[in-house]
């Protein structure tokens, strides 16, 4: 899973991700990133157990 764009020349923000929220396991690779902002990942609150490679990166703008 990777939420955020990997490159957009600085034109992508990523303020809110919605529909997350029933989420309670993650398995895997999850990948989140901006190149501008991201604001809010509250929909990931809910997660109970993330079984992965978690790797939150953001590039300046």
């Amino acid at each position: 899973m990777i939420i955020g764009p990997e490159v957009a020349g600085g034109q992508t923000r990523l303020v809110d991700i919605k529909g997350l929220e029933k989420i309670k396991v993650i398995k895997g690779n999850l990948e989140i990133r901006s190149n501008q902002w991201l604001e809010d990942i509250a929909s990931l609150q809910n997660v109970e157990l993330i079984e992965v490679i978690l790797s939150l990166r953001t590039i300046a703008k």
